[in-house]
């Protein structure tokens, strides 16, 4: 039988993910970010906080959030019409092992 060798689309798909690689991998050489790079170097101090304090305007509209909450004691869940067709399991087991088809060891019971 003839050896299988890799088709030369296998190759250039290879040749493609290593270059995107490399690339990835040099970023940082290859495309330098900017001096105007936002979020690099931007340092907050306590003072840009406290004139921070109001920028988000308080809205009575929100439809997530409750002013008011009523606080209910306790409340029984009405009983279960439907009948279900549980059966506890028998001696604890979830289900019966069965016996392999090819006559090899049982797994412990």
């Amino acid at each position: 039988m003839a050896e299988a060798k890799p088709k030369p689309l296998f190759f250039i798909v290879l040749g493609l993910v290593i270059a995107a690689l490399v690339i990835y991998a040099l970023r940082g050489v290859l495309f330098p970010a900017g001096a105007d790079d936002p979020g690099k170097g931007v340092r907050i101090t306590k003072d840009d906080i406290l004139q921070a304090a109001g920028i988000e305007a308080d809205d009575a509209n929100v439809p997530t959030t409750v002013s008011e909450y009523t606080y209910v004691a306790r409340e029984k869940l009405p009983p279960v019409q439907q009948a279900s067709d549980y059966e506890p399991l028998r001696d604890r087991t979830p289900c019966p092992i069965p016996e392999p088809p090819f006559g090899g060891p049982v797994a412990a019971k």
